[in-house]
């Protein structure tokens, strides 16, 4: 097991070795994301869903000057939207491979790939009847994508009842304000081991959020499924959360501030930013989180970087309950 020292050190010489390339390559991502915000608005106002279907964004996605959209159900994608400038209208797309085989497999929706004009194709129409009304569960094998889907929608959950009435003050950092993403870094934790992601490949923080009343502290959840590995999950969130703090409080860069209005805050970058480090876990992991956390926790102390955990269950096969936690606000 490595401490949060040794993590910190591997981690900050990862950054310094590489900052050049990581500076010029993050800043362009993150930039270009910003100002396509109104954009991705514009576009996404002009197609509805409803019940459990789902609009994402990936990076690639929010940088293009014609912007489309990732459909999910239960976390998986299943088609992708997009807008025909020419027409004006939105068509739903399926290539052979990611959709139409796997929403076969998964789903029993069989559909031949091709594009499908989203309001009144006789295609699209069947489309929403299978995959609005009817709550995704686990057991078409996507993992953990499908809980992500759950606890994401609780976080965006506006009403009392939000991870059913036991949990607030936590929101999830969404592009434009409004469209879930994976935030891309320059630094993958798998493992619980840093390493350096070259090329157009990045690590992803499963969720970003934001914790807290008056300033919320920028908050990393590494997410477990219940029944799957726990995989040094601490140490996972700990590397993606150093990684962040390097990003947003290096010195003499714009990477910075660009990278703090992505996750949805205005003005100047606090004095004294915090971050937490959380695993969203099943009951059944938390023994193993207290085992890593005992050899993680005397180096963190005195740090800007709190360890948390979130364990979860799913009510209702989709509602997110969150049955203990001590990360309160």
């Amino acid at each position: 097991m490595k401490s949060v020292i040794k993590l910190r050190k591997a981690t900050e010489e990862i950054m310094s070795k590489n900052w050049r390339s990581i500076e010029k390559r993050f800043l362009k991502y993150y930039q270009e994301i910003l100002a396509n915000n109104e954009l991705i608005i514009k576009y996404r106002q002009k197609f509805n869903m409803k019940g459990y279907l789902r609009a994402y964004i990936n990076v690639t996605q929010a940088k293009s000057k014609s912007p489309e959209f990732s459909i999910r159900y239960g976390g998986q994608e299943v088609a992708l939207m997009r807008f025909n400038t020419k027409e004006e209208i939105f068509y739903l797309h399926f290539n052979e491979k990611k959709h139409a085989k796997n929403n076969k497999k998964y789903f029993r929706f069989d559909i031949k790939p091709g594009k499908y004009e989203w309001k009144y194709s006789p295609e699209a129409k069947e489309f929403r009847k299978r995959f609005e009304k009817i709550p995704s569960v686990e057991s078409h094998g996507i993992g953990e994508h499908c809980y992500e889907s759950f606890i994401l929608d609780e976080l965006q959950n506006p009403k009392k009842d939000k991870f059913c009435g036991n949990y607030k003050y936590i929101r999830p950092v969404l592009i434009a304000g409004k469209i879930p993403f994976q935030m891309p870094v320059p630094i993958a934790a798998s493992g619980g081991t840093p390493k350096y992601q070259k090329g157009p490949q990045a690590g992803h923080i499963d969720i970003l959020a934001r914790h807290g009343k008056s300033k919320p502290a920028l908050t990393v959840i590494e997410l477990k499924k219940p029944g799957g590995k726990y995989d040094k999950a601490l140490s996972q969130a700990v590397i993606y959360t150093l990684t962040l703090s390097y990003l947003i409080q290096k010195k003499d860069s714009d990477l910075g501030i660009t990278l703090w209005r992505l996750c949805g805050y205005g003005g100047n970058i606090y004095s004294k930013v915090k971050f937490n480090s959380v695993v969203a876990i099943p009951e059944e992991s938390k023994d193993l989180y207290d085992k890593e956390l005992k050899q993680l926790l005397p180096d963190i102390e005195g740090s800007n970087i709190s360890l948390k955990y979130l364990i979860y269950k799913i009510v209702d096969n989709y509602k997110v309950d969150i049955v203990d936690t001590d990360l309160i606000a």
